[in-house]
Order: structure tokens, then C-alpha cells, then sequence
């Protein structure tokens, strides 16, 4: 997991793996879950790598 912290970097985060294709996500705030197409997206992202 890496953070960019910066200006305009936000609360996004970044999940790499150097096999596979990196995945960036918004840290929902201020609640603590991922909101329907959040998760949406990261099934696909996770599909499309063949990781479920």
C-alpha cells in the first residue's frame, strides 16, 4: 500500500503489486465504508486481474 500525500492528492490511496495492475482508491471519509460503486469498481479491477 502506498499514500500520495500531497496538495492535491487528497485521500487517495494506492494498492500496488508489482505483478499486477496498481489499484487507487479514495479513503471514504467521513464515514469508514466504500460506497456502492467503489466497490463495484474494485470487483471489476480485481476480475479483470483474475484475482477473484
Amino acid at each position: 500500500m502506498r499514500s500520495d500525500k500531497g496538495k492535491t492528492s487528497g485521500s487517495r490511496v494506492i494498492f500496488t503489486n508489482k505483478n499486477r495492475a496498481s489499484i487507487l482508491l479514495h479513503k471514504p471519509h467521513p464515514r469508514k465504508e466504500l460506497l456502492a460503486y467503489q466497490v463495484k469498481q474494485l470487483i471489476e479491477v480485481l476480475s479483470q486481474e483474475g484475482l477473484l
